[in-house]
This record gives structure tokens, C-alpha cells and sequence, in this order.
């Protein structure tokens, strides 16, 4: 949203930045682990990358991260004669050409704009976005997703062509009128054609989506070094002989019971931390046994039913073997 108040949701469509809150509690969640805010960061961050995991469903074979949701009334707001909003009328079509959502919310694969086409401003921030809840939730799905929008920008999309200069197969000549070709540059990204939701490469070398610009690039290092860097992955060694695995179930009416399936040996400590979950007690403690799964409960009910819930269990009060789990009560049929 544009504001705590929540009337207008926030877009952007050129230089994106929604990678910056992501980051920002991400850090937040390594500095203070013990503050008790610490959840809620957490959470934030967890449910972020639960959106853009499956809001990529939508755009299947090519699992690229879609823009924005759009309302069907926003286009009464928009501002007549800017120089880069050319009518009213070209909005509300480019929101109505998304996915309907019902309720007049409608998800679009690419973001409502007019003069200034491309997208890599918005989808490089929100792939940095998912790679940093990736990383501080140690999850290789969401990861591979990551890898998933690299790939598309160097060849992996329905033009079977590279939009880096020097890399990849078939790349063109992009629109760097000052500097000239420059290996590794990126120009401001895929467009749309007219109103439309749906990619548009033309052959023709033109500004802006063929222009080259600092932050697409600069994007694409960012997630280099989530890419590469080796410290998300759990620790193969860990300090005691433990492994285990989490579990929910969500009821209609806002019960949840979570599971913890754990094998290894000696006595172990689990504490639950949640957020929109009361639960009762939230440290247990396990006797497991070499070859011997055991298993331990909480259940507890959601503060409100409205929101999704998020958990995380901490081994031993070892806050780097957590792991967490996501629920929701799912609407009824009809109801969507």
C-alpha cells in the first residue's frame, strides 16, 4: 500500500525498488534475533516470498514474478495529459487485460505504463526481494524461482534471445547511444504491445526498452551474490545428531495444529515463535532415541482469520537450524 491507511496499492513501473523493505527486515531479523519484533519481521518477509512463489504459478511455463495487483477503479485517479500517462482510458484497458481476481482485483504480468516500457526495474527488485526472504529462510525453491527470472533475461523466454549485450544467444544491438556496446549491459527490459499483458520484443533498436540503463544491471550483480554465495544452505554438519520437519493444518474456523517430526538422540528443546497464532505453550521438550522417530504437537488458534499465520520452530535455542511453516484458513467454494 501507498500509505498505513490502505486505500490505494502501491506500484511502480520503471526504477523499482521492492526489493528495499524485504532487505531492510531481513537485516533487521539477523541484528536482533532475540527482539521480540522478531516474528513479525520475519513473517513479513516469509508471506512475501509465499506470494511471489505462487503468484509465478500464474505465468507458468516461464514462472516469471508478475508485476502488480491492480484494482478495476484505479485508472479514475490517473493523471490526464502526463507526459508519461497518456489516458485514462489506455489504463483501466491495461489493468482489465490482467488476470481477474474477483472482488475487481485483477494480477498483471507486466506493470500498467505508457511511455516508459521495460520491466527489468520492477522484476530484478522483486526477484532481489525474494532472494534475500530465500536466503533467511534457507528455501531452494524459492531460489531456483530466482534463477528463473536470470534466465529469462538472457534467453529463456518466448523470443529464445538474450537481452544482455555479449551474453547468451542471438542478443541485439541495444539502444546505448553515448557509450556503444558494452558487454554485460542490460537495457530497461520486455515490454508490452498497446494495452496488452503479454511480452512484446520488436526487432527495431529504440528507446526505452531497448535503452540501457545502471539499475537493471545493478540489480543483476546484487542477485549474483545471493546466487552464488553458499552461506543460505543449512549447515551439513550440525552441532547435534538432529533432523526434523514441520507439518500444519488450518481448520475453517482459525484452529491450527502444527506437527514436528524429529529423529536423532538425547533430549532436545523446541520453541515456537508465531505470528497471528496463540498458542499455549510454546517450549517442548523431546527424548528421541538413534533410529526412533519422535514427534511433538502444538496447537493453537489464529488471532485472526483473515490474515495468513506464520511459525518458526528453534532447535536447542539455535536460531540458525529454525525452520518455519505458513498456513491459512482457505476460503469455501464461492467464496473466492
Amino acid at each position: 500500500w501507498t500509505s498505513p491507511a490502505k486505500s490505494d496499492i502501491f506500484h511502480q513501473f520503471h526504477r523499482g525498488n521492492d526489493q528495499a523493505p524485504i532487505v531492510a527486515l531481513s537485516r533487521l531479523c539477523d541484528a536482533f534475533p532475540g527482539d521480540p519484533d522478531w516474528i513479525r519481521w520475519y513473517a513479513a518477509v516469509a508471506l512475501y516470498s509465499e506470494y511471489q512463489k505462487k503468484a509465478a504459478e500464474t505465468t507458468r511455463p516461464w514462472g516469471v514474478l508478475p508485476a502488480y495487483v491492480y484494482r478495476d477503479d484505479e485508472w479514475l485517479k490517473a493523471v490526464e495529459g502526463d507526459r508519461y500517462q497518456s489516458s485514462r482510458e489506455a489504463y483501466r484497458e491495461q489493468v482489465l487485460n490482467g488476470m481477474p481476481m474477483g472482488a475487481g482485483y485483477y494480477l498483471k504480468a507486466f506493470p500498467v505504463w505508457f511511455g516508459r516500457r521495460g520491466n527489468y526495474g520492477v522484476l530484478l527488485s522483486q526477484a532481489k526481494g525474494l532472494a534475500t526472504a530465500a536466503r533467511l529462510r534457507r528455501d531452494e525453491a524459492a531460489l531456483d524461482l530466482v534463477a528463473r527470472q536470470l534466465e529469462w533475461v538472457v534467453g529463456r523466454n518466448p523470443f529464445v534471445q538474450s537481452t544482455m549485450w555479449g551474453e547468451g544467444y542471438d542478443f541485439a544491438q541495444q539502444y546505448s547511444v553515448s557509450s556503444g556496446d558494452i558487454v554485460g549491459s542490460l537495457p530497461v527490459g520486455i515490454m508490452t504491445r498497446g494495452n496488452r499483458d503479454l511480452p512484446y520484443w520488436p526487432a527495431q533498436n529504440s528507446y526505452v526498452y531497448k535503452e540501457v540503463w545502471v539499475h537493471p544491471s545493478a540489480r543483476w550483480l546484487w542477485l549474483m551474490e545471493d546466487l552464488v554465495s553458499g552461506d543460505h544452505h543449512p549447515d551439513p554438519r550440525p552441532k547435534q545428531p538432529l533432523e526434523f520437519s514441520l507439518s500444519q493444518q488450518t481448520g475453517r474456523d482459525g484452529r491450527v495444529t502444527i506437527r514436528l517430526s524429529a529423529r536423532g538422540a538425547g533430549r532436545h528443546t523446541f520453541t515456537l515463535r508465531a505470528d497471528n497464532l496463540a498458542v499455549g505453550q510454546a517450549t517442548r521438550k523431546l527424548n528421541l532415541k538413534s533410529g526412533k522417530p519422535g514427534s511433538l504437537t502444538w496447537k493453537g488458534r489464529m488471532r485472526s482469520a483473515a490474515a495468513p499465520w506464520v511459525a518458526v520452530v528453534i532447535p536447542d535455542d539455535d536460531l540458525s537450524r529454525r525452520r518455519d511453516v505458513v498456513g491459512a484458513v482457505r476460503p469455501s467454494a464461492g467464496k473466492r
